[in-house]
């Protein structure tokens, strides 16, 4: 089923109301996003697309010998 592939990749979905903004965070397809989106007769509009960032782990101290 198409739906349950959409959902498989999302890590977060927030909603702002008064903007009209959805925020899509994970591993999905821009256009089943839009595909989605538009079933609601909502105009869609991508601002921006990007790799998810992962906190760089810091290098620890080693000792000099």
């Amino acid at each position: 089923m198409l739906l349950n592939y959409f959902w498989t990749g999302i890590d977060h979905i927030s909603v702002d109301g008064e903007k009209g903004i959805v925020t899509v965070i994970g591993d999905v397809d821009p256009v089943l996003v839009t595909n989605q989106v538009r079933r609601t007769r909502k105009i869609v509009q991508i601002i921006s697309v990007s790799p998810h960032k992962t906190p760089e782990k810091k290098p620890s101290d080693e000792k000099k010998k």
